[in-house]
């Protein structure tokens, strides 16, 4: 087989991967060898059609669900099935409306906005967790979007009373984490979705999705990531209340819609695991159960560097959007909800 064989064969080979890695083991597959374009090309069609039809779905639960979504949420996903030509992919209605399309490849701002329910005795009590960070999008022929993230910013609403500081140095301690997703196109109201995107504090896993993390501090496989001389990464209680010291895994997977030329938005699935190491006691020593209401979180990607129309955040010039730069220009423009304890009065572990 000669090199560009070769390459072209590898090209197809990520691309299936990747395909079925964001929409799971029921997406239509293409044998990375012997598969000819044509064929390629009819399983990137199938896919954007799962697309579609999942972004359609996610926008009806959404009308169901908790909280009050943003503007623009899901905004003309409805027009995704009238826009399909017979080709399987978007025939310019947008464009022929006058609507500018959507140029992925650049800097943009991820804004995700994560629930947890916390059980006090009989009580569900609702948090939300916000969370910032900068994205270096690029974009392939076939749709496949590759995400460079790096995380600036979290943040959560109080619990009874007490909130958790989690600071900046864990979030920018964190690797730049890579990713991909699929997008049917570039037409306002085409679908998004993002393979699961896994995030780890503190903890070296073999296997990232299915290991269990480990729930001592000698354990070798937890390191000192925020670098304050403690195990794990340190959260700060209330004003000082106590500290906790942990290890935790998150997982992420968003589906969505192009809302603008600048804007994605729309809602998915993110949980998280976290283990106490130690604690200086207090409220931090006092376990609580903890469950994820379902189809609560919700993301928006808006591109920030000043290109295609976008806002422009790179205040200093350098070329690059920072952290400092990103966390800078607020949550506000993304509409936050307050919590909603209601959410939190079926606990799934009473079933």
């Amino acid at each position: 087989m000669n090199a560009s064989r070769s390459s072209a064969a590898g090209t197809r080979h990520r691309l299936d991967r990747a395909a079925s890695a964001t929409l799971g083991p029921n997406a239509v597959q293409v044998e990375a060898e012997g598969a000819s374009d044509r064929e390629r090309r009819f399983a990137i069609r199938c896919f954007r059609k799962g697309l579609r039809r999942a972004a359609l779905a996610s926008s009806l639960l959404a009308a169901c669900g908790p909280g009050t979504p943003p503007v623009g949420l899901y905004a003309n996903v409805d027009r995704l099935d009238a826009a399909v030509d017979t080709d399987g992919g978007s025939d310019g209605a947008a464009a022929e409306a006058g609507e500018p399309r959507l140029t992925p490849d650049g800097t943009w701002l991820l804004w995700a906005e994560t629930s947890t329910c916390v059980g006090i005795g009989n009580l569900g009590i609702h948090g939300l967790t916000e969370a910032v960070g900068t994205v270096e999008l690029s974009v392939d022929a076939d749709g496949v979007v590759r995400h460079a993230f790096r995380k600036c910013h979290v943040e959560q609403t109080p619990v009874l009373g007490m909130a958790t500081t989690i600071p900046d140095a864990i979030s920018r301690s964190l690797p730049v984490r890579s990713y991909v997703g699929l997008l049917d196109d570039t037409a306002v109201g085409s679908a998004y979705q993002s393979r699961l995107d896994i995030e780890l504090w503190a903890v070296r896993l073999d296997d990232p999705n299915h290991d269990a993390l480990p729930t001592t501090a000698d354990d070798p496989r937890v390191f000192d990531q925020d670098e304050d001389g403690k195990p794990g990464v340190t959260l700060v209680m209330g004003d000082a209340t106590c500290e906790m010291y942990v290890v935790q895994r998150g997982k992420m997977k968003w589906s969505g819609a192009v809302v603008s030329a600048t804007r994605i938005d729309g809602g998915g699935s993110s949980t998280s695991e976290q283990v106490v190491l130690s604690s200086t006691g207090g409220f931090c020593a006092t376990g609580h159960r903890t469950w994820f209401p379902p189809d609560d979180a919700r993301f928006v990607l808006m591109r920030v560097d000043g290109k295609h129309g976008s806002i422009d955040l790179d205040k200093d010039g350098d070329g690059r959007v920072s952290c400092d730069e990103a966390v800078a220009y607020g949550v506000g423009p993304f509409a936050p909800r307050t919590p909603d304890n209601s959410v939190c009065q079926v606990d799934p572990g009473d079933g």
